[in-house]
């Protein structure tokens, strides 16, 4: 429980009892009477009171706990900050000033009338000690203030005319060992009856209504600054007896402590009000005319209104003033017997004793502008929003110590895609990590912040890009054999317009979304439900929750010429089950590969997928809970079937059958989905491709060249691969990579690289023709070997009339620390083709070797467009691998798979 609840919480606040009341002689029919206060006598304008309606004025939308110090009952009273209505019964002590303060050392601080300040845990609302602090030196404390970071409390001891300035931390331990406690510093005031604090600049303001001083100003150390409004001018304007002070945004609020109405005629020059000023001491508008009779004190910000209430000594009254209007109304009718101080929870100073400071960088590829608002937050606190231009930092911002969130608000089409946090050990000066954890996606880092001053604070740094867009499209269609009717209502994460609404047999046309994973949720309707999703193209789907109605797909970036369509197919909720049918491919076959499968008699083409990812799958209609469905299947040669299985395997009616390379499973149909996935496996032998490399004459050991590797069968799609010189006595360097069905033809190419030449090609070790420009193979069982010698050239590298496109070129954009040790680096790379024109090229990385170079997730992928014939074009979106950070990336690990439309055209896995 923290200061903000507890009131609420309980009923009864058990406070030290005040034994000092003012008298209210004021109220006396005579033109001047005399008030006895506190042993001084002062003389005010007295005159017949005048009734005025009191109208109850909209309250507060933020609830709290109003706390009003009752003067002359010493007690403590607690009311609802929406409603005004009283909470529990009055609690005993205090009378006089009240201060609370969170984070670090949570405390509740009452003035008693005396030397003595009661303090009280708030979380379990027992005094801490039995009899209150003294203060050394001290006589009378009225009121109370808060430091801006809620270290040092401000006490205004009207008896020794005295502002002290002391320690929230020694008032806490004092209160539970010595019971006494130094002041840090103090300053002569005068007969000071409030004090208040400058949020922004810490500065002290204090008012005099009885000893003619005005309102005075001392710095957060108690220096003297000077008047901020002089007795002269305070009187001229009819605040004769400043009273209540109230600092906020720029704005300085002071109640006139005054029963006199501003309605009496001839009009009154000291009335009961409330006057505003800015912080040069300029008055603001008009006076605001409190109801007669109120002798106005304290002043309190309203919570989450900004407006300003007001306790009247004299009426028992908290009023309250609509800022917005200056409009003025009765809050709390009856706030006991004379209530003189305010406090809302929800004002409770925070203690900062640390710093924070926010940068914001950006990304060098994809850079970001303007300005990144943050919020800090550690238990109970939660700063202000932290406005930080994108290259710049925010300055320190104080903040409690320990674990601290920082969270950058949503800014559409910008992530998050790395943060940092540093700072520098107070005892060692070193440098040291500060992230406790960070969570890119939804933009938070959690920080440790030491306590200390600037010198030790946490330094946090969030780095952003942005995010390309891509075109996603939903489509709703029935399940086969069914009827499903009507429109469907779809939630697209990310997407500016939801919901999409997408009547069946229909698509909800592109949709444009931020690229990379989107989560798209259909809203259920009675009598239908969700039986399968699909992807054009098919591999776009990542996940699926048929119970939740939902799947996560790949959205490319791009425009519409690459977007992913995903296909929401529905079903009769009851009664029914389906069939889905999938296929994987086993050795020696190609994924994509189709094949016709047959269920009762109905023919379907399911391409061949992933054994990891269940492969490929197709949905066979809606069939009656209970119907017996046979699938089969007899594949073309070389194909044969290995295997089939059935999930739930209790709905097999007996066990698959598999003769001649053809399988046939019989299955019963129940609720939700029953599944029979068909592995194949090609009928041929398998074999690998080995690339070599040697160093010739001129050839340094270790030189890069890269080769192109395509085949016939795959037109469109070629492999690419990255290969060191190595020495020739050890037969150079080589990759091995890939399984080929025996007898697959291949063309390996060596890229033509400036001033080398290729001055040999061997194939198993048996050499080819001198100025064979490439080697057409054809792969064997076991390894089938080819090996490029170069030597050093100057005659100038004639372009090949082959029609190859490698990648080539790797230029690095930027590297940072990655997790587990790793080095994350981004590069740049160009597209060499040549041969005839293209439409477009995709390239797609993957490793060789994992345990040497590892490719980030989702930065995988280079696209091209409009690949002129003989041309080198530079990519303008990147690729990251991570590597060892000792080490040099070795790119001979690495594989590209380019798959182009045009000159080639790209094969199409039909569905």
């Amino acid at each position: 429980m923290n200061v903000k609840d507890f009131v609420i919480a309980h009923l009864v606040l058990f406070l030290r009892a005040g034994h000092h009341r003012l008298k209210t002689a004021l109220r006396m029919s005579s033109p001047w009477s005399t008030i006895p206060v506190r042993s001084r006598r002062y003389r005010f304008a007295a005159s017949t009171a005048i009734v005025l309606a009191l109208f109850l004025g909209a309250a507060p939308s933020v609830r709290a706990t109003l706390i009003v110090s009752d003067l002359s009952g010493g007690q403590i009273r607690l009311f609802d900050s929406i409603t005004g209505n009283p909470i529990g019964t009055p609690a005993n002590g205090g009378g006089e000033g009240v201060a609370c303060v969170i984070g670090g050392a949570p405390a509740l601080f009452v003035a008693n009338n005396s030397a003595k300040i009661s303090v009280y845990d708030p979380a379990t609302l027992l005094p801490l000690g039995s009899g209150g602090v003294s203060i050394a030196g001290g006589s009378s404390v009225a009121a109370l203030a808060l430091s801006t970071d809620g270290s040092t409390l401000y006490a205004a001891d009207y008896g020794v005319n005295q502002i002290f300035a002391l320690s929230t931390s020694a008032i806490v331990a004092a209160a539970t060992s010595s019971g006494t406690v130094s002041p840090l510093f103090s300053a002569p005031t005068g007969a000071s009856h409030d004090v208040a604090v400058d949020p922004a600049s810490g500065t002290v303001y204090t008012s005099h209504f009885s000893s003619g001083l005005g309102v005075l100003k001392f710095s957060p150390n108690l220096t003297p600054l000077g008047s901020f409004l002089s007795p002269a001018l305070a009187t001229s304007i009819g605040l004769a007896h400043p009273a209540g002070i109230l600092v906020t945004s720029g704005t300085v609020w002071i109640s006139n402590f005054s029963s006199v109405s501003c309605g009496t005629s001839p009009p009154a020059t000291s009335c009961a009000s409330v006057f505003k000023f800015n912080l040069s001491g300029s008055q603001i508008g008009p006076k605001i005319d409190i109801a007669p009779d109120s002798g106005p004190v304290g002043l309190a910000l309203g919570p989450g209104d900004g407006n300003v209430y007001v306790a009247n000594l004299f009426s028992n009254t908290v009023g309250k003033i609509t800022v917005t209007t200056g409009f003025y109304s009765t809050f709390v009718s009856n706030a006991g017997a004379e209530p003189k101080y305010l406090q809302f929870t929800d004002n409770c100073t925070t203690l900062t004793n640390a710093f924070l400071e926010i940068c914001k960088s950006s990304s060098l590829t994809n850079p970001v502008t303007g300005n990144f608002t943050f919020t800090a937050t550690n238990g109970t606190f939660t700063s202000s929003p932290i406005v930080v231009p994108a290259g710049f930092c925010s300055g320190p911002i104080p903040v409690p110590s320990g674990t601290v969130k920082v969270t950058e608000a949503a800014l559409a089409g910008v992530g998050v895609n790395a943060i940092t946090a540093y700072g520098f050990n107070a005892t060692t000066s070193l440098e040291e990590n500060r992230l406790v954890s960070s969570d890119l996606a939804n933009r938070i880092a959690i920080l440790s912040v030491p306590t200390g001053n600037i010198a030790s604070e946490t330094i946090v740094d969030f780095t952003n890009s942005k995010i390309p867009t891509g075109v996603l499209e939903v489509c709703k269609d029935a399940a086969p054999g069914t009827t499903v009717t009507g429109s469907f209502s779809f939630n697209v994460s990310g997407a500016a317009n939801n919901p999409y609404i997408v009547p069946v047999g229909a698509c909800s046309g592109p949709i444009l979304v931020q690229a990379g994973s989107v989560t798209v949720t259909e809203a259920p309707r009675a009598g239908f439900s969700l039986v399968d999703v699909e992807t054009t193209p098919i591999d776009r789907l990542v996940s699926l929750n048929i119970p939740g109605g939902s799947a996560v797909v790949t959205v490319n970036a791009g425009d519409v010429t690459s977007e992913t369509v995903v296909r929401f197919i529905n079903g009769p909720a009851t009664g029914t089950g389906q069939l889905k049918i999938c296929k994987v491919a086993g050795a020696g076959v190609l994924l994509g590969q189709n094949f016709t499968i047959t269920a009762n008699g109905v023919s379907y083409t399911v391409p061949a997928g992933p054994a990891a990812t269940g492969g490929y799958c197709v949905l066979d209609g809606t069939f009656p809970v209970g119907t017996n469905v046979t699938v089969q299947e007899t594949p073309p040669a070389p194909y044969q079937v290995l295997n089939m299985t059935v999930n739930p395997s209790n709905r097999g009616v007996g066990a698959p059958i598999i003769v001649n390379g053809n399988g046939q499973a019989t299955v019963s149909i129940g609720t939700g989905f029953t599944e029979v996935t068909v592995t194949n496996i090609g009928s041929t032998k398998t074999g690998q491709l080995k690339i070599c490399k040697v160093a010739g004459p001129g050839v340094a050991v270790g030189t890069n060249f890269t080769f192109s590797v395509g085949s016939p069968a795959t037109s469109g799609t070629t492999q690419t691969y990255t290969v060191p010189a190595g020495p020739p006595a050890e037969g150079g360097y080589c990759v091995v990579d890939g399984t080929f069905p025996v007898g697959t033809g291949l063309t390996v190419t060596e890229v033509p690289t400036p001033g080398f030449a290729v001055s040999g090609i061997s194939v198993n070790g048996t050499s080819l023709p001198s100025g064979t420009p490439s080697a057409s193979i054809t792969i064997n069982s076991g390894i089938t070997e080819v090996a490029f010698t170069n030597a050093q050239s100057t005659i100038p590298n004639t372009p090949t009339a082959l029609p190859f496109v490698s990648i080539v070129n790797y230029e690095l954009v930027s590297q940072q620390a990655a997790p587990g040790g790793l080095l994350s680096a981004t590069y740049r790379a160009a597209l060499l083709n040549t041969g005839t024109a293209l439409d477009s090229l995709t390239a797609t990385l993957t490793s060789l070797d994992a345990s040497q170079v590892q490719v980030a997730q989702g930065q995988d992928t280079l696209k091209f467009s409009l690949v002129p014939a003989n041309s080198q074009i530079t990519s303008s979106d990147t690729f990251t691998i991570l590597t060892d950070p000792a080490a040099p990336a070795d790119f001979s690990k690495l594989k590209w798979t380019l798959q182009a439309k045009g000159g080639t055209h790209r094969r199409r896995v039909a569905r």
